[in-house]
Formats: structure tokens, sequence, C-alpha cells
């Protein structure tokens, strides 16, 4: 028998394959969602960061700006301006904190402590500056926030402050693309794995037509046959050793089964036909057509016993029959000594009788002759009285 894979080991390979692709998928889906949400989420802490950063470098900006304002007019208003910013509304250590929760490198953190560091430096000469300025020293004020070593330091600060938005834009920047080409490529991944699906599908569609829908039709129409009493039909699909392959295996052997059971009921029937009661069963039936045998046994002791009787009862009749030949014979030889009997018997009636007819004719002739006698006589008479 030819070997071949079992039908139900592809589908159920096919089915696992195509259920581990639709859980590869979830998990591919899901990802692809996450990070799609990490991609915005990093859009918004981006934002966030850069509006923190932008938050920070403004507070120092503004700083320095309000010291110089002061020293350059000598007016309290900027004087008050910077004592508020660093007493109250502290925008750098606020952009400072919002950074390091929205989440900064180690580099970056070098880079704003280096710059707070410069900027710590640059606090007393502005303070120095702005109470210069507020007792009508503008010159000497002028020189502690335009001098060369606050202009040196503030231009490292400037610097530094570039460089920070560039590293930190820079290291975003490449974040987001990066997430943005994971994101591109769960999206290639989900397509892969949803045309996997789609050829796993097609092919188990494919196989279960071809492989099982059509034998079971094919198998379905020689039952029907079978069913009519036809059993030469057959041999359209070969056997293996699947499990469609096995039921034809099985179907041909019930039809080759039932073919040899049924010639041999033909042939015991036929020897029975012909007087030959001796019947010998060939081929062991089997199951349910057991029944056939021992019917067919009986069958043929049945008719023995009959024709036996039959025989005796022949030998019987044939006997019955000699005697009755005999009494035939004896009566047929009585019969015959009657009917010669009889034919005396009518020879003789016959002549008696034709003895009564002349005696019966003799007797008119006598009545005639009395009668004319008679009328003579009266005549003579007659004559008599007249003469």
């Amino acid at each position: 028998m030819k070997k071949a894979v079992k039908q139900s080991t592809l589908l159920t390979a096919l089915n696992l394959g195509t259920i581990a692709l639709v859980v590869l998928l979830t998990i591919s889906f899901l990802l692809s969602a996450s990070m799609n949400n990490r991609a915005m989420e990093m859009y918004s802490n981006g934002e966030e960061l850069t509006a923190a950063a932008q938050q920070f470098l403004d507070a120092s900006g503004y700083l320095t700006e309000q010291a110089r304002a002061c020293a350059a007019t000598g007016e309290a208003i900027y004087h008050d301006n910077y004592q508020n910013e660093v007493n109250n509304l502290q925008n750098r250590e606020t952009g400072y904190s919002k950074m390091e929760q929205v989440g900064i490198t180690d580099e970056e953190k070098a880079l704003i402590t280096e710059m707070s560091q410069i900027s710590n430096t640059l606090v007393p000469l502005e303070e120095s500056a702005m109470s210069s300025a507020m007792v009508g020293d503008i010159d000497s004020a002028l020189e502690y926030v335009f001098g060369e070593d606050y202009s040196s330091d503030l231009s490292r600060i400037q610097s530094l402050q570039d460089e920070f938005v560039e590293t930190f834009q820079a290291r975003l920047a490449s974040e987001i693309e990066q997430q943005r080409t994971l994101v591109s490529i769960m999206q290639i991944v989900v397509i892969i794995i949803v045309c996997l699906i789609i050829v796993f599908q097609l092919f188990s569609t494919m196989f279960t037509r071809k492989k099982v829908i059509r034998p079971l039709k094919i198998i379905q129409e020689e039952m029907l046959e079978f069913s009519k009493g036809n059993l030469s039909i057959g041999g359209k699909l070969q056997e293996d050793t699947s499990e469609l392959g096995m039921l034809v295996s099985s179907v041909h052997q019930m039809r080759d089964h039932l073919k040899e059971f049924i010639e041999d009921i033909h042939n015991k029937l036929l020897q029975i036909a012909q007087g030959d009661l001796d019947i010998k069963m060939d081929i062991a039936y089997i199951g349910d057509l057991a029944a056939i045998e021992t019917s067919l046994k009986k069958i043929s002791t049945s008719l023995s016993d009959a024709f036996r009787e039959i025989d005796l009862a022949s030998n019987q009749v044939a006997s019955g029959a000699d005697q009755v030949s005999n009494g035939a014979q004896a009566l047929s030889q009585g019969a015959t000594e009657q009917a010669s009997a009889v034919e005396e018997l009518s020879a003789t009636v016959q002549e008696i009788s034709m003895r009564i007819n002349q005696n019966a004719k003799d007797t008119d002739s006598a009545n005639n002759l009395t009668m004319l006698t008679g009328t003579k006589v009266n005549e003579s008479k007659q004559k008599c009285k007249n003469s």
C-alpha cells in the first residue's frame, strides 16, 4: 500500500500553523500599536522636553537681561524682576526638574550642570552690578556685566546651551526615527503574517476540497452504486496509508468480499439446482454473514431429508402400484370371462327375442285367420237364416 501523509495530520499542521500565525499576528499588532503609542509618547515628550529646555534657557537669559538692564539704567524694577525670578518663579529649577522627569541623558545632565556652575559664578557679578547701579555707579555696574570675564562666561554658557539643544534634539530625532523604523518594520511583519495566513487558508481550502471532499464524494457515489447492487464499479481512488486511503481500502475489501460471497452463494444454489446436495463451504462466512452459511447448510440438510422421504414414499408408491397392477390384471381377466359369458347370454337373448317375435307373428296370423273364420261363420249363419 502506498504511503501517504494522513489528512488529519496535515490539516492539524495547517490549523496549528494558522493559529500560530494568528497569535503572532496579534502579538505583532499589539507590538506595532505599542510602538506607535511609544512614538507618539516620544513626540509628546520631545515637545515637553523642548519646552522645559526652552524654559530653562529663557530663565537664564532673563536673569542676564534683567541684571544688565539694571546695571545700565539703575532702575529698581529690573532688580526686583531678577530677585523675583531667583527667589519666587525659579523657572530654571522648574525647567530642569521637568527635563529630569521627561528624561535626559547623562551627557545632557553634564551640560546642564556645567551651565549651572558657570551661571553660579556669574551671580556674584550680577548682584555686584545691580548693587553698584542702585547706588548710581553705572560704570562699575556695566564693568561687572559687560566685562571680559562676564562676557567670556556668558559666551561659554550660550555655547553650552547651543550644544545642549543640538544634543537633545539630535537624540530625540534619532529615537523618534528609530521608533518610526520599528513601527514600519512591525507593519511589514503584520502584512507578511496576514499574507501567510491567507496562503495557509487557501492551501487548507484547496487541500480539503482535493484530498477530503472530492474523495468522499467519489466514495459516496460508489456506495450508492453498491446499494443498487452494482459491485463492479470502483477503482477511481488509490489505496494509501492516509485516513481516506484506508477508507478506500476498506470499501474495496467490502466490495471484493461481497462479490466473493455472492459468487459462492450462486455456486452453492446452482449445485443444489443440479441435484448435488453435498455442499462444502469453501470460504468462511464471518460476522453477520455466518447466518448465511448456517442457512445454506440447513437448506442442504432439509432438502436431503425431503428427498429421502420422497424416495421412501416413491418406493412405497411403487409397491402399491405393483399390487394395484396385479389386482388390475386379475380384474381384467375376470372382466374378460364375464364379457364372454355376457356375449353368450346376449346371443341367447337375441335368439329368444327372435323366436318371441316369430311367435308374435304366428299369433297375429292365427288371430287373423280366426277373425276371418268368424266372419265366414257369421256369413254362413246369415245365409242359413236367409234361406
